[in-house]
């Protein structure tokens, strides 16, 4: 038996066709909207990652940049301290005259000691130093913040040329100890605070 389509189921089934047809891309052209979407997000994202890996090296390297030339100010003025205790426990004990500090002698090395320590707190110097330490400290936290890959080893340089800077900085604002003990452990830490000072990566600043 031949069938046939009348003229209204025809039209029917056309309409059927195309609304499957628009359904189909419109689901094809959903899920490629969304792909676009998420490929440009992706895209967004990575970007984002660059530019954060950059501002942290730039944060980097101007906070060793910081570490480098502060830490050198405050070495200076820790070694003014840390030379001048010394003389004075040394004059103290080997000098005649003693210890001469602000136009006064002085025999006992505790007495010179704590004289001479009145007269940097009395000149701001010791405040000064404890400053600058604590900016110090703040730095080496803000170079912890903005490592990256490209810059970790740099950062066990910096940590490296703090830790030993810190020790001299201690020792030279607080002496201990003996005369002898003391003198060679200040002089055994300046020595090796200023072998990380030569080897400080200041070169990479420039990179």
């Amino acid at each position: 038996m031949e069938l046939k389509l009348s003229k209204k189921g025809m039209i029917i089934t056309g309409i059927i066709i195309s609304l499957v047809i628009i359904i189909i891309a419109s689901i094809l052209g959903f899920q490629h909207h969304q792909a676009t979407i998420e490929h440009e997000k992706e895209i967004q994202k990575q970007n984002e990652a660059k530019q954060l890996i950059k501002k942290k090296e730039k944060n980097f390297n101007t906070a060793l940049g910081e570490l480098y030339f502060n830490g050198s100010t405050a070495a200076t003025d820790a070694e003014e301290l840390g030379d001048a205790y010394l003389k004075v426990w040394t004059d103290a004990i080997f000098e005649d005259k003693g210890a001469e500090i602000d136009g006064k002698n002085y025999n006992d090395f505790n007495d010179a000691i704590e004289a001479q320590r009145n007269q940097f707190t009395t000149d701001g110097k010791i405040d000064s130093l404890d400053t600058q330490t604590d900016t110090l400290r703040e730095t080496i936290t803000k170079l912890k913040d903005n490592v990256t890959d490209k810059n970790k080893s740099l950062l066990d340089e910096a940590n490296d040329y703090y830790t030993k800077l810190r020790a001299f900085i201690i020792l030279a604002r607080e002496p201990t100890g003996n005369v002898t003990t003391y003198s060679t452990s200040y002089n055994n830490s300046k020595t090796d605070y200023i072998a990380s000072f030569n080897n400080f990566p200041i070169d990479s600043l420039a990179n």
